[in-house]
């Protein structure tokens, strides 16, 4: 190496410096790809827990309207209500 030209070292430096700045750009670019992959990912993850937590709550008002409904009639002596529940019918 001591035979070398000063010019060509600093020119060998040059290359390298500019290949390790174009690594480290190639290095951050994909990981803020990554990153972003992560964050649409778990976005639709709570999309999807919110729209199946909403529909649980549908579900569960409906079945809470039915057993009130059936709790009202058998308050009332309103025997119609008791027939689904006496023939096996449960929907809870």
């Amino acid at each position: 190496m001591a035979n070398l030209d000063p010019v060509t070292m600093i020119a060998g430096v040059a290359c390298s410096l500019a290949a390790l700045v174009l690594a480290w750009r190639a290095y951050r670019s994909a990981a803020a790809e990554h990153e972003e992959r992560k964050r649409e990912k778990e976005r639709d993850e709570a999309r999807q827990s919110a729209s199946e937590s909403t529909f649980q709550v549908r579900e569960f008002e409906k079945k809470l309207t039915e057993a009130s409904s059936l709790l009202t009639g058998w308050k009332s002596g309103n025997g119609k209500h008791l027939v689904g529940a006496q023939n096996g019918r449960n929907d809870f």
